[in-house]
């Protein structure tokens, strides 16, 4: 079931993305909605968290996935800064080899995103790919932001 319940949170965390330009950690903007594969973060964007009740705080929130030690890790923090973390939970443990890539077709994926291969109007990859290793048995996923 913590299978399953990863898989529905990237989902919904996909679904629920929004164009918001993301900030660096001085509060210069990046001019990038959505950040794969960059530095230790497997996907970087913001998103709609409809269940974060945080009184008197905007309900949009970075969500950061992270790949260390065996263990898929979602983090969020407040949009603007990521700095303040509000969360950060192991989705699932003893993955392997996991891979993640984007493209605009099924057919071709790039490890980063942004890639240079796509226009700067380009503001999430149509498709995500995830694959990796889990209780001896390869899964591989096709994820999109639907943008």
């Amino acid at each position: 079931s913590k299978h399953m319940n990863t898989i529905n949170i990237l989902r919904l965390d996909l679904m629920q993305a929004v164009p918001f330009k993301l900030k660096d950690a001085n509060g210069r903007d990046l001019n990038q909605f959505f950040i794969g594969n960059f530095s230790d973060k497997l996907m970087t964007f913001v998103s709609l968290n409809n269940s974060d009740h945080m009184h008197g705080l905007s309900k949009l929130r970075r969500v950061m996935y992270v790949y260390e030690d065996n263990k898929l890790i979602r983090i969020t923090t407040l949009s603007n800064k990521e700095q303040v973390e509000i969360s950060r939970k192991v989705l699932i443990e003893n993955i392997y080899n996991l891979q993640i890539n984007f493209g605009e077709q099924l057919d071709e994926a790039e490890i980063d995103w942004p890639s240079i291969k796509y226009s700067s109007t380009t503001k999430y990859p149509n498709y995500i790919f995830l694959s990796y290793e889990m209780d001896n048995s390869v899964y591989k996923h096709v994820f999109s932001t639907f943008r």
